[in-house]
């Protein structure tokens, strides 16, 4: 840094904050470091004093911290994205539309492992609306070697790191199944949600169907809703645990492909916590096909549905291990208790399920845990080691009452997510000791 005049100082830059006091009224930083002097800064400067200042002294291959700090931004914004102006070596990004949020996460890191600056981001793959904050850059010294921003862009790569793409409003169908509504038995209330959270998008709802259980039926529907013009089709109803579930088969024979979704989530969580343990609840009909997937993802213990498998439990236990992965049996709130005794001695943990699967937020069926105290007495009776557990409606309030049974593993959904995630497990944890 070097000591000029003030009278000469416009356009400099600052290297230490001026601190003005008026009286009664203002007592701090009138000029902050790093500000660069403006002309009609100067008489303002005279006034508190300060007839000389020290200000940077520019060098080759040295970069004042705003002229670094847009060099961030550039390797950081893409597109329907601006910037704020520069200010102590920082810049805000802003969305320039409603659209989802993608981030180059390696190239994120590798930008933030150079040192002396920063890129902090909320997170990718999320809807974000139109002048909401996407990031800020920073440079964190007043000046900066140019070598480390050259080493800042070969990180970064020749793609912005951020991106947000535009929401494309889309035509839907919903074609709901299941003889229970179709006969009126129950009210229909997954379509008014999927409206309801489709409309955020600009999605509307030009085709809905109600369908019994039959295949047949439930493809042709599919298939009138596609010839209609609807882009994306939502079918409603049993896709997973019951052999008697028909959407799947239905939704099949359209030509469309059945997707498994949960091993690619299971790959991220374990990459993200690797020192987890991960018990595995598959309410799917053929959990043999996809054992192996969840294990290469991360599963430590894979839990399978007794009544989706009733005629091959054995070979799905054997399926399971040899992933090496532990093994679960799960039976539902209408099955038997005595379905699961045949299988202590050869599984790793026994689930009871004290709601219907299907959706969270169900009240606990008292009548679950009787079963939880029958299976804990045989597993004393006959010396064994296995681990068992209740999952559905599972609250503060009946926690200890699953516990007294004899349950040693307790699944919380809705009690834990809602409001304060860490103030209701801690609570929880408090409640179990």
């Amino acid at each position: 840094m070097k000591l000029i005049r003030t009278e000469d100082a416009a356009g400099q830059v600052l290297c230490h904050d001026i601190t003005q006091i008026i009286p009664g009224e203002f007592k701090g930083a009138r000029f902050r470091k790093g500000h660069i002097i403006q002309p009609e800064d100067i008489p303002v400067l005279l006034s508190i004093g300060k007839e000389n200042l020290y200000v940077w002294e520019k060098k080759p291959g040295i970069l004042h911290e705003d002229e670094a700090a847009a060099l961030l931004y550039k390797a950081a914004a893409g597109k329907n994205i601006h910037g704020t102006e520069p200010k102590e070596g920082k810049i805000e990004l802003i969305a320039d539309c409603d659209g989802l949020l993608k981030i180059n996460r390696e190239a994120l890191l590798a930008v933030n492992r150079t040192p002396q600056m920063m890129i902090a981001t909320i997170h990718g793959d999320l809807p974000v609306k139109k002048g909401q904050k996407l990031a800020g850059t920073r440079i964190i010294p007043l000046v900066i070697e140019q070598e480390k921003m050259d080493a800042m862009q070969a990180a970064a790569g020749s793609e912005p790191i951020l991106n947000v793409l535009p929401m494309q409003a889309k035509k839907f169908a919903v074609i709901t199944t299941g003889s229970e509504v179709f006969k009126g038995r129950i009210e229909d209330k997954f379509t008014p949600i999927l409206v309801g959270k489709l409309a955020e998008y600009g999605c509307e709802m030009t085709f809905h169907k109600v369908c019994d259980d039959d295949p047949a039926g439930i493809t042709a529907a599919i298939l009138e809703a596609k010839a209609a013009g609807c882009e994306l089709i939502f079918t409603t109803g049993g896709m997973s645990v019951d052999p008697d579930d028909r959407t799947p088969l239905a939704i099949r024979n359209t030509g469309a492909d059945i997707i498994s979704y949960g091993a690619p989530v299971l790959t991220c969580l374990h990459a993200a916590l690797p020192d987890v343990f991960y018990d595995v609840h598959l309410m799917i009909s053929d959990p043999a096909r996809y054992a192996a997937d969840f294990a290469k993802a991360g599963a430590d213990l894979i839990t399978f549905h007794l009544e989706a498998v009733p005629d091959t439990v054995e070979e799905v236990i054997a399926a399971i291990r040899a992933t090496g992965c532990q093994v679960g049996i799960s039976i539902r709130p209408g099955t038997p208790v005595e379905a699961v005794f045949p299988y202590l001695g050869v599984v790793d943990l026994i689930l009871v399920m004290s709601v219907e699967p299907g959706f969270g937020g169900q009240k606990l069926i008292p009548e679950c845990l009787n079963k939880v105290a029958a299976i804990r007495k045989m597993i004393t009776d006959r010396g064994l080691a296995i681990d068992l557990e209740v999952d559905g409606g599972i609250h503060l309030d009946n926690v200890v009452q699953a516990l007294e049974k004899g349950a040693n593993v307790i699944v919380a959904g809705s009690a834990v997510f809602k409001d304060d995630i860490a103030a209701n497990a801690k609570a929880f944890l408090n409640r179990m000791q």
